[in-house]
Formats: structure tokens, sequence, C-alpha cells
């Protein structure tokens, strides 16, 4: 399973739940990162191998976790729909693409990197980036969307807009669950599921 951003965390916490029981122990007990290995991690950050070995891998890149994790996999990647790799459409794997109204993606975007990576620009600047379809890590933007938006009718990809997951979170859960074939939880378990990927939750 691949995700795109935004909303990538969310959706991940999601899906590797669903995936494995709806087992909130296991998922507190190994890192969401581990879980949901980040694929092309390498080529959006250059101390990958700093990060890695700070949570306790001994992988260099985010291909080689991913190669370190047990199958079935649940995959996380920025790619776009032609960069992904061939084998992903010839095994018909699962992907799930996750959209967000530009405007929302542009503040989100200021905010994850004036943590991260002590940017100093303003929103302005990101909004005119954005605009161009140019960019930093995570661009084009539009190109990326649509590399996805294209392939809309292709079964093996089930797009969510990130504003319904706000509105109707119950309702994704259980699309997704239909989706990728985990549809045997109850109603308790879903709502067990929608609280533990609260937005407090995943901030605490």
């Amino acid at each position: 399973l691949f995700f795109t951003f935004p909303g990538t965390r969310w959706m991940q916490e999601i899906v590797s739940c669903l995936r494995n029981g709806i087992d909130f122990e296991k998922a507190k007990s190994i890192p969401l990162d581990f879980r949901v290995p980040f694929f092309d991690y390498s080529a959006v950050t250059n101390n990958a191998e700093k990060v890695l070995k700070a949570a306790g891998s001994s992988c260099k890149t985010g291909a080689e976790l991913v190669n370190h994790t047990l199958r079935p996999r649940t995959i996380k990647t920025h790619l776009s729909y032609e960069m992904l790799p061939p084998k992903i459409h010839e095994k018909g794997a699962k992907m799930i693409n996750v959209i967000r109204n530009p405007r929302d993606v542009c503040v989100s975007f200021l905010n994850h990197h004036v943590l991260t990576t002590n940017y100093t620009g303003d929103l302005q600047t990101i909004a005119e980036i954005m605009l161009q379809d140019v960019g930093p890590v995570n661009a084009p933007f539009f190109t990326h969307i649509l590399s996805y938006w294209n392939q809309r009718e292709n079964p093996n990809l089930l797009i969510v807009h990130y504003e319904e997951m706000q509105k109707d979170i119950t309702g994704v859960i259980k699309r997704v669950a239909k989706f990728i074939g985990t549809e045997e939880y109850s109603d308790d378990q879903i709502a067990k599921l929608v609280e533990h990927t609260s937005v407090d939750k995943m901030r605490a």
C-alpha cells in the first residue's frame, strides 16, 4: 500500500491498525515510521541515515527499511503515480491517495517546514511556489495530484479527500477497510479506532 501527502500520518495509522487487528498495544509498541516505512525518505532529507539510526534502525535509507519490513507491507511515499516502481502495478498493490485543499496545504507546509527545517520564508512565498507548480520537497504539487486523479478509475486506487476525513472519519475508515479487504470489524471496533486516531491522540 502506498500513500501520498497530505494527511499521510493520519491515514498511515488508520491502515496500519486495520491491517493488524486494530491492536492498539501493538501500534503503541512499534513506531509508526517502522510499521509504515517511508520509501523515498532519503530523497526528501539529507539526514535519513542519522534519523533512522537514532530511531534504532541499522537501515541507511527508506528503501532499505522497506525491504526489512515484514510482508504484507504498508508503505508511505510522496512519489507521483508515474514514478511508482513498476512492480506496484504488476502485483496489483492497493494504493491510497489523500488530497487536500491547496490553500490548507500551503499553511500546513509552512508550519511543517518552520518546525523541521528552520524555514524562514513566509506563506506568500510558499503559495507562489505552489502556483508555479515547481518547488521544494513534495512538488510540483498540482502535477502530483493530477497524476493520481487521472487514474481515479483504477480499481486498485482509492482517492480520499482530507476534508472527508475531517467531516466523517468513521465513513472514511469503513471505506478504506472495504478497499483493503478488512471489513470484518464491528462498529464498536471502528469507533475505538476513530478515538485512537483522533487529532488529540495523534498529536500526543
